[in-house]
């Protein structure tokens, strides 16, 4: 499942969000966007979703213009939760959540669907918990449990080792280490190097500009990618 951003920026009159920026995602791959609080990564992940339109140029997924044919598009792509922009409903239970966006997905016998995630992701304890009052850790799960509820091919997750311990960050990445091996392209959001690192590839994003790999480099990681507007 090819990922391309082609010539994309997104501005207003008071600010350059994302400025020509040029990708190709790997396909069946775990990819980084790192970069610092405010360089347009989640920003980015709402773009590839096809939640925000760019001012310029285009998002293709698997050969579909996004912008173009946002529905089509949509059956190919999960997104996690994201701050400020969560479709989790804080006075609905976890399951009664995904219910909601299973149907909203319209997603083929939801309740067999959504059962089956909160037993893969080990979530049947919490389904009954309202959303507001989940750990940090839970969360996390539940957003890929989120982005899994239409066996999407390209799963979107900003920073889903946030407010994690080690071990629970490492559990994450085992979840996705598996998701990855069953054939999906994962695109994480992050500001740590360590959890960059980790990653098939990665793209640095620094205000909303893919930097020179010399500068990717200084930082010690080896396994960039780098397209150049």
């Amino acid at each position: 499942m090819v990922i391309q951003c082609q010539n994309l920026s997104l501005s207003d009159r008071h600010k350059t969000v994302l400025e020509n920026l040029n990708l190709n995602l790997p396909d069946r791959q775990i990819t980084a966007l790192y970069g610092p609080t405010g360089s347009g990564k989640t920003v980015l992940l709402l773009i590839l979703a096809g939640l925000i339109k760019p001012s310029t140029g285009k998002v293709l997924i698997d050969g579909i213009d996004v912008v173009k044919k946002p529905r089509m598009a949509r059956r190919k792509i999960g997104l996690g939760v994201i701050p400020d922009f969560s479709p989790l409903i804080s006075k609905l239970t976890l399951k009664e959540n995904l219910q909601i966006q299973a149907k909203i997905l319209q997603v083929p016998q939801p309740e067999n669907r959504v059962q089956d995630l909160l037993k893969y992701f080990d979530l049947t304890d919490y389904a009954g918990t309202l959303t507001e009052n989940l750990p940090a850790y839970i969360t996390s799960k539940a957003s890929i449990a989120l982005a899994l509820l239409n066996d999407s091919s390209v799963l979107l997750l900003d920073e889903p080792e946030y407010r994690l311990t080690s071990e629970e960050t490492e559990t994450i990445w085992s979840y996705l280490r598996e998701l990855k091996q069953t054939g999906k392209s994962i695109v994480i959001s992050t500001r740590y190097q360590e959890v960059a690192a980790k990653c098939d590839a990665m793209f640095n994003i620094a205000l909303g500009k893919v930097v020179d790999p010399h500068e990717t480099d200084s930082v010690g990681l080896v396994r960039t990618q780098t397209a150049f507007a």
